[in-house]
């Protein structure tokens, strides 16, 4: 089984910023930060 990625208040803050930005895709954040789009 995989283990779950525990990821900081830092770093959720930093990727939801750039997604309000909306200078890029939902999709291309999450592959420039190796996440899945659907969480």
């Amino acid at each position: 089984m995989e283990k779950r990625n525990r990821y900081t208040s830092e770093f959720k803050t930093k990727v939801v910023l750039e997604i309000l930005r909306e200078e890029q895709t939902v999709n291309e954040i999450a592959t420039k930060y190796e996440l899945s789009a659907q969480s």
